[in-house]
């Protein structure tokens, strides 16, 4: 099942190709301002889309999703990892980012 709605999501990724196509062509076109920003974007949105493809994959396979809860859980644990010296009978606890 997971499998089945990752392809399915994936399979509407072109229609943002569709959008940015129609956008290019309405700036080459002068039938509307095309202002740069306009522009810009329709480049950023034809090399964001790649990056999409892969964050679905990883959402909707369990087995993908797991590795990368634990990846992320590892390097969120590294940032706030305690040193715990012990010297005599005192132990204490300092808060370090490694």
């Amino acid at each position: 099942k997971s499998q089945t709605q990752a392809l399915s999501m994936q399979a509407v990724l072109p229609v943002f190709h569709l959008i940015t196509v129609i956008d290019y062509c309405t700036c080459q076109s002068n039938l509307f301002v095309c202002t740069p920003i306009q522009q810009h974007l329709i480049f950023q949105s034809v090399s964001f889309i790649p990056l999409i493809s892969p964050a679905i994959t990883l959402y909707n396979v369990q087995p993908y999703r797991i590795f990368a809860e634990n990846i992320l859980c590892l390097i969120k644990n590294k940032s706030s990892a305690k040193i715990h010296t012990i010297s005599g009978n005192y132990a204490t606890f300092k808060e370090s980012a490694l």
